[in-house]
């Protein structure tokens, strides 16, 4: 549901803010995975790069050892951001 309302003025805080208090309530590698299925669907630039942003602020506030093993699917979602169209295998 926030994904949706990420790119919306009046509720991207509050989206952002949702989406934070869930990651410390549940784990964060399950709410990102979520969201990534959730913004694949939104077509809206301005909502995929509102989320891009909330993003590097978890990133920033987590750290990349809370995604555990999440990191890939965070790898593979950036990389189809940018337009890779596959993910090397590592």
């Amino acid at each position: 549901m926030s994904c949706s309302k990420i790119a919306d003025k009046k509720l991207s805080p509050i989206a952002k803010s949702l989406l934070t208090s869930s990651c410390v309530v549940a784990a964060p590698h399950v709410v990102l995975g979520q969201a990534y299925e959730s913004i694949a669907k939104i077509k809206s630039p301005v909502a995929l790069e509102e989320f891009l942003n909330w993003m590097k602020s978890f990133a920033e506030m987590f750290g990349a050892p809370s995604l555990g093993s999440g990191i890939r699917d965070a790898a593979e979602f950036l990389c189809k951001v940018r337009g890779l169209l596959t993910f090397p295998r590592v």
